[in-house]
């Protein structure tokens, strides 16, 4: 029930949706084997936020808040135009979609965005950032 629940969905639909993208952007997760990281590569998270009942009572539904992160790390060289490519595979996992957790959860991901976080040496990060949120009584 809960997190648990949330982040194994969230994963789930990741794993699904990035399984044909696997060999040429690798995916790092809890749990993943070792990847390759000398090319561009991406690192998925989960982050929970904030939650409020919805209804009074003993039986009100609660509504839980977070962030979908992929990490997105690129080379210096053609930097601008990979992130965007991987940002837009990200994207057609979670925009505007909708999942439910085993535990009967909705979870409901909101627009995904694209941004710039910093560079390191010859490695650029953008961060793919999609919020939601998951509705349980």
């Amino acid at each position: 029930m809960g997190f648990e629940a949330e982040e194994k969905a969230l994963k789930g639909a990741f794993l699904t949706g990035w399984a044909a993208n696997q060999s040429t952007y690798p995916a790092k997760y809890d749990g993943s084997p070792k990847i390759d990281t000398s090319g561009a590569y991406v690192i998925f998270s989960v982050l929970p936020g904030d939650g409020a009942r919805l209804e009074l009572g003993d039986t009100g539904n609660s509504r839980w808040v977070g962030i979908v992160i992929v990490q997105i790390f690129v080379p210096e060289a053609g930097g601008v135009r990979v992130a965007g490519t991987v940002g837009d595979l990200v994207k057609a996992i979670f925009h505007d979609q909708q999942f439910t957790t085993d535990t009967g959860g909705k979870i409901l991901c909101r627009q995904t965005s694209l941004r710039r976080a910093g560079q390191e040496g010859a490695r650029i990060q953008y961060n793919a950032v999609t919020p939601f949120q998951r509705d349980e009584a």
